[in-house]
C-alpha cells in the first residue's frame, strides 16, 4: 500500500508545549484536557508520516482511564506495537551485528526497546502531550523523569523510576503505524529516527543487579540485600560477605532503590574486593556440519522446502536455520510440538548424543495431551529452536509478513482459542490458596535424593510432583496433583 510522508521535521522542545505553532494556530494539548480532541496534525508532523486511517491515532493515544464506550484505550494497539517494534529492532540488529551471539544481540534489543527507551522518545519528541488520560500526578512524574535523564544521556539502567505510559503510547503508536501503513519497511522509516540514538554494541552495559550478582558469583562471595529499613527511610543496604557495601534511596519504587544500590556496591567493589582489570573479548560463532543421523550429511533443502511448501531464493539461510550451535519452557512446547509433528526435526544438524532420545520421549508424551501440557512435559529446547530459526529465514529470504504467515500458520494448526485457554498449574494453585487465604509451601528438600516434590496446603500434604531430570516439571506435576486432589481437602 501505497504511504503518504509529510515534508516536515518536528524536535519540539520539552518546555515549549504552549509556544509551538502549526499553521499559525497553538497546538491543543489534551494533557491540560483531557475532554480536548488529539491534535492529529500535531501527531503526524512530529512522526513525519500521514496517517489513513486518522481513528488509529485517537485510540493510540488515548489512556485506559480516558476511555469510555465510544473510545477504546491504547491497550491493544500497545500489545500490537510492542510485537512489531521488537520485529524491526531484531531484523535492524541482525544485520547490523553479523558476528553477534543472539544473547548479546538479546540484550542490545532489550535495551533499546524497554521502558526506559520508548519513554525518552516519548519525551524528546512531545509525544507525552497528546496523551489523553485523567492521572493526576502523571504531568509531575512526567516533568521530574524528563528532568532525570539529563544525568544519563543514554539509558540509566533501572536507576530511574519511568511513567510507564510514555512507553506505552510510542508502542501503541508503532502498532497504529503498521496497521495504517501494513508495511514493516514504513514503520522502519518512521520508527528508526525516533528511536536516535540507538544504543551500540560497545556502549551495552550490564544492568547493576546483574552485573553485581556476577560479580560475585566469579569470586564466591555472598550477597546479601537488606530491605527491611525501606518502610522507615526507603534505603535498601548491600552486604557482601557481611561487609556493608552499597546503599540505595529512593522515595517511592523499591526496584529503583534497589538498583541505585546495587550500583553504589559496584563502585565501592574494588575498595573490599581485589577486581582483576577486564579483557576485551570478541564473540565470534562458528557453525560446525553435522545431521541427527550422520553429522556429515548436508542438509536435504528438498525435503525442508516441501514441509514448508515455500522454495527459498537463498538456501544457506536453510542451513543455518537447522544447524545446532552445540560446538560453538513451557512457552516451547508449542513450538517443539510443530517440530514433532511435520518431522522438522528429521533436518536438524547436532552433535548431541542424548537428543534423539530426548524428541522421541517428548513426540510419545504429547499423545497424552493433545493441545498442551501447560508445562507438565520436558521440552528439548533444540527443537523449538529450529522452528524459530526456521521462522527468521523465511522472512529474511522473503522480506514479507504474510509469506511468513501463509507458510506458518498451517504449521501451527490447531492453534489454541481463547476458549480453550487454561492457566498454567503453578497459577492455578497460587489463585485457588489466595482466593481462600491459604498457605502454600512446595518441599523440594529431598528432591537430590529421590526426585520428588512435594505440595503443602495448611500444613496438609496435598500433592506431589516426580520427575527424573527437571526439577521446574516435577514441580508443575506436584501443582497438577495438588489441584486435582484440592477438593478432597478444602
Amino acid at each position: 500500500m501505497e504511504t503518504q510522508f509529510l515534508n516536515a521535521n518536528a524536535n519540539l522542545s520539552l518546555r515549549a508545549k504552549h509556544n509551538t505553532e502549526i499553521n499559525g494556530s497553538p497546538p491543543e494539548n489534551p494533557m491540560d484536557d483531557p475532554d480536548l480532541p488529539l491534535n492529529i496534525e500535531l501527531v503526524e508532523k512530529i512522526l513525519n508520516y500521514k496517517f489513513k486511517n486518522k481513528s488509529l491515532l485517537q485510540e493510540a493515544f488515548t489512556d485506559a482511564t480516558n476511555s469510555d464506550e465510544n473510545r477504546d484505550s491504547y491497550e491493544r494497539l500497545e500489545f500490537f506495537g510492542d510485537t512489531v517494534l521488537n520485529l524491526v529492532i531484531t531484523r535492524y540488529l541482525y544485520f547490523l551485528y553479523p558476528d553477534c551471539s543472539p544473547g548479546l544481540l538479546t540484550n542490545l534489543r532489550a535495551v533499546n526497546v524497554d521502558t526506559e527507551k520508548l519513554a525518552r522518545v516519548a519525551v524528546k519528541h512531545n509525544l507525552y502531550r497528546c496523551l489523553r488520560h485523567k492521572k493526576p500526578l502523571l504531568e509531575d512524574q512526567i516533568m521530574e523523569f524528563a528532568k532525570a535523564i539529563e544525568e544519563y544521556p543514554l539509558h540509566s539502567r533501572g536507576l530511574l523510576k519511568v511513567p510507564k505510559s510514555l512507553a506505552d503510547i510510542v508502542e501503541s503508536t508503532i502498532g497504529a503505524l503498521f496497521l495504517d501503513s501494513n508495511s514493516i519497511k514504513t514503520v522502519w522509516e518512521v520508527v528508526k529516527p525516533l528511536l536516535e540514538p540507538i544504543i551500540p554494541l560497545e556502549k551495552l552495559v550490564n544492568h547493576p543487579m546483574t552485573e553485581l550478582y556476577e560479580m560475585c558469583q566469579k569470586k564466591n562471595l555472598k550477597l546479601r540485600f537488606d530491605d527491611s529499613t525501606w518502610e522507615v527511610d526507603k534505603n535498601i543496604l548491600v552486604f557482601i560477605e557481611d561487609h556493608l557495601v552499597g546503599r540505595g534511596h529512593y522515595l517511592v519504587k523499591k526496584d529503583s532503590a534497589r538498583n541505585c544500590a546495587a550500583k553504589n556496591a559496584i563502585d565501592n567493589f574494588s575498595n573490599f574486593f581485589y577486581l582483576p582489570a577486564k579483557h576485551n573479548t570478541k564473540i565470534i560463532g562458528s557453525r560446525p556440519e553435522n545431521h541427527m543421523d550422520d553429522p556429515d550429511r548436508p542438509l536435504d533443502i528438498e525435503f525442508v522446502e516441501k514441509i514448508l511448501n515455500y522454495e527459498f531464493k537463498n538456501e544457506s539461510l536453510l542451513q543455518e536455520a537447522f544447524t545446532d550451535a552445540t560446538n560453538s519452557d513451557e512457552n516451547r512446547e508449542k513450538l517443539a510440538r510443530v517440530a514433532v509433528k511435520h518431522n522438522l526435526y528429521r533436518c536438524l544438524c547436532h552433535k548431541k548424543p542424548l537428543l534423539e532420545d530426548q524428541i522421541m520421549e517428548f513426540a510419545k508424551a504429547i499423545e497424552e495431551y493433545p493441545l498442551h501440557s501447560r508445562g507438565l512435559l520436558k521440552v528439548p529446547k533444540s527443537l523449538a529452536d529450529i522452528v524459530e530459526s526456521t521462522i527468521g529465514a523465511l522472512f529474511l529470504d522473503s522480506d514479507s509478513i504474510e509469506t511468513v504467515w501463509e507458510v506458518v500458520k498451517p504449521l501451527l494448526e490447531p492453534i489454541i482459542p481463547l476458549e480453550k485457554l487454561v492457566n498454567h498449574p503453578m497459577t492455578e494453585l497460587y489463585e485457588m490458596c489466595q482466593k481462600k487465604n491459604l498457605k502454600l509451601r512446595f518441599d523440594d528438600s529431598t528432591w537430590e535424593v529421590d526426585k520428588n516434590i512435594r505440595v503443602f496446603i495448611e500444613d496438609h500434604l496435598v500433592g506431589r510432583g516426580h520427575h527424573l531430570v527437571k526439577k521446574d516439571s516435577a514441580r508443575n506435576c506436584a501443582a497438577k496433583n495438588a489441584i486435582d486432589n484440592f477438593s478432597n481437602f478444602f
